[in-house]
């Protein structure tokens, strides 16, 4: 969070590969919380929550996150969440 700072992505205005992976461990996160019923982590973290909706917003993904593809379990069937 204090790495991220003002900026947009983590290594400044444009995303690249890093902040894919961050997003993903934060989306994850946020999954297994809502499948347990507890409440978003990032409740307690502003600038990571805001990062996670900047980048779910961008609209080059919007196809992906529109698909099939972007609904399949994550970590196959060893996850218990969805």
């Amino acid at each position: 969070s204090r790495f991220l700072g003002d900026k947009p992505f983590f290594a400044g205005s444009r995303p690249t590969a890093g902040d894919f992976h961050i997003w993903e461990m934060l989306d994850q996160h946020e999954l297994m919380a809502s499948s347990a019923g507890l409440p978003s982590p990032l409740e307690a973290h502003p600038t990571l929550r805001a990062f996670h909706a900047r980048l779910r917003a961008l609209p080059q993904l919007q196809l992906y996150f529109d698909s099939e593809a972007a609904h399949l379990p994550c970590n196959n069937r060893m996850a218990h969440f969805r």
